[in-house]
């Protein structure tokens, strides 16, 4: 995993100590002790406001323990990693609702989260008041989240579950908080929903007290294999579907599809579309069914082709290859929200960078490698190639190689020597039948250029790691 490559990670979060002494970590396992210390791997967290993460238990209120806060739940951090450290820039979504001096939350603190995944659903509610606050539960049910599209209830957590029938009453103390936190695996297709969550108490010592407000939002929820249970991408290939099944797609379904991108015209006439073919043209044509593409930006896409350096030619942007988008699907348009991922490397004057596009990818697949080089700096940048072979990409684990892409290839020896003017970029695409065993693997990333502006020069390889199926 290269420095500085933004990833989501999820664990069980725990931070020892207080103030400038604090350690907050995302672990593997928690040792079953009071408070819980973290075991197994460990993941030193930077930059995380503890009070931005709902739910979480301390024992801030008991001065005779050492002061530990932790979930009790898997959470889900988005941020950059570097030198082992994750510097956290996003943390889980919170819906929140606060009335007469009580604060309620809801996280679904698990997101991105599949169709078939354990998600947790994590509440708390905070007294801001100057008294204690009681809060009567009529039964062993503590809270209920609810899953609707279109006001039609597709998921209750409470469903087909039993609780003792015993009336509870707990008194959160002024600035306390008290955390409820519910999993389940959650059975629902892909697709948006609203979620109504509620904590099932009234506030005052008695049943017929005033109910706590519910809380509303939307949440989006993947095929199987699209969740947060990895932090590398590792859908079944089943979930990916072809032009055609996107099109039978219902409306408002959350779905990937595979396809050629063909991007004609420019500016806010440019059409873009996802086609099962490419006609045999140039610039290529979109053949076959079509899938209309809205909310793409190309300059998140690697790899890419364009006429755009050729005025005598119509403006076409367009991949050699098959890359795999993610998004909502709207009468017949997808909504893109997902893109393959990149990874990159910056060296003297250049950018290069480096997609997996065909991504979820399984072993026995045709898999694709998308690279680019950008000219960063302020004149045109030579680069040479001593043979035809412009890229190559190596699988290990353990340090240990187990696929080389260029292995048992042949390639002819005249130099080919490319001009990249400032600000543009060159690319290149490898296909291959990928054939290693299912795992996590280091991936490095090379182009193999070995001339720049006339000096022998290496461009910086691009790592990362990625999951075969």
């Amino acid at each position: 995993m290269e420095p500085g490559q933004t990833i989501k990670v999820g664990g069980a979060l725990v931070a020892t100590g207080t103030g400038s002494e604090q350690r907050i970590v995302l672990a593997s396992i928690l040792l079953d002790s009071y408070p819980p210390q973290p075991a197994g791997a460990t993941l030193t967290v930077e930059g995380l406001d503890l009070d931005s993460i709902v739910g979480l238990n301390s024992t801030v209120a008991q001065p005779e323990l050492a002061v530990v806060t932790w979930s009790d739940f898997w959470v889900v951090l988005d941020g950059e990693i570097s030198e082992g450290i994750l510097r956290v820039k996003e943390v889980p979504q919170v819906i929140e609702t606060a009335a007469a001096d009580i604060r309620v939350r809801f996280s679904p603190v698990s997101e991105p989260m599949a169709s078939g995944d354990t998600v947790w659903w994590v509440f708390d509610v905070k007294n801001d008041g100057s008294s204690p606050l009681e809060l009567t539960f009529s039964s062993g049910q503590k809270a209920d989240v609810v899953l609707s599209q279109a006001g039609v209830q597709k998921y209750r957590w409470s469903d087909g579950k039993a609780f003792d029938q015993a009336i509870q009453t707990v008194t959160v103390e002024p600035g306390g908080v008290l955390p409820v936190v519910l999993n389940d695996t959650l059975q629902v297709a892909a697709g948006e929903y609203e979620v109504t969550a509620t904590i099932s108490a009234t506030k005052g010592g008695e049943t017929g007290g005033e109910p706590l407000p519910p809380l509303t939002g939307r949440i989006t929820i993947f095929g199987s294999g699209q969740g947060s249970g990895s932090t590398t991408t590792s859908a079944a290939q089943s979930d990916v579907l072809s032009i055609e099944e996107a099109l039978l797609a219902k409306s408002g379904s959350t779905i990937r599809v595979r396809g050629s991108l063909v991007a004609s015209g420019s500016g806010p006439e440019a059409q873009m579309v996802l086609a099962s073919a490419l006609a045999e043209s140039y610039p290529p044509q979109a053949g076959g069914a079509t899938l209309e593409l809205v909310g793409l930006d190309l300059e998140d896409l690697v790899g890419l082709s364009s006429t755009a350096d050729r005025p005598e030619v119509a403006p076409v942007t367009w991949s050699d290859y098959w890359m795999v988008l993610g998004g909502v699907i709207r009468d017949g348009v997808l909504e893109v929200r997902q893109t393959p991922r990149v990874a990159s490397a910056e060296g003297s004057g250049v950018t290069v960078r480096f997609s997996p596009v065909s991504e979820p990818i399984a072993s026995g697949d045709t898999a694709w490698w998308a690279f680019d080089l950008r000219n960063d700096g302020d004149k045109p940048l030579k680069i040479s190639f001593s043979s035809s072979q412009q890229a190559d990409v190596v699988l290990a684990q353990n340090g240990v190689e187990k696929y080389r892409w260029s292995a048992g290839k042949g390639f002819t020896e005249n130099v080919v020597e490319v001009t990249i003017e400032p600000g543009k970029r060159w690319s290149t695409v490898l296909n291959d039948t990928l054939g290693v065993p299912s795992g996590d693997y280091e991936l490095a990333a090379i182009i193999t250029v070995g001339v720049i502006d006339g000096s022998p020069t290496q461009l910086p390889q691009v790592t990362t790691t990625i999951h075969v199926d």
